[in-house]
């Protein structure tokens, strides 16, 4: 038992006297030390912003102009008109000669909502 135990305070000395050195090391430097890390992380910051300032406005402006280039292509497709949509879902409409100027006259018939959810998938709504 006592060559365990001397085996062991030899092991947390080997361990444990290096770390205590390097932490009263970094506490007896420790104002330098954050004087000089202030300042190198300032400059890193100015840097950072000088090389990533320039990139960043490319980038945005191109997001922009992706954005409101799918704006303009939404507004020159054509509308889909209620007939398309509900053939695209598989619904069956009463009276085929119904214009879509009387949609009051179409009748369905009641579908559960689950149906109804699976139905706008296919349409593409």
């Amino acid at each position: 038992m006592k060559r365990i135990g001397a085996n062991l305070l030899a092991l947390l000395a080997a361990v444990l006297f290096p770390l205590l050195i390097w932490v009263g090391l970094f506490v007896a430097i420790r104002p330098r030390l954050a004087r000089v890390a202030r300042r190198v992380s300032s400059l890193a910051l100015v840097f950072l912003a000088g090389v990533f300032a320039p990139v960043l406005i490319w980038v945005g402006l191109f997001i922009a102009l992706k954005e409101r280039f799918q704006e303009w292509e939404l507004k020159q497709s054509p509308a889909r008109t209620i007939a398309e949509i509900m053939e695209a879902a598989g619904l069956a409409i009463q009276g085929a000669h119904i214009t879509e100027e009387s949609p009051a006259d179409v009748i369905f018939t009641p579908r559960p909502l689950s149906e109804i959810h699976v139905m706008f998938a296919r349409a593409g709504i």
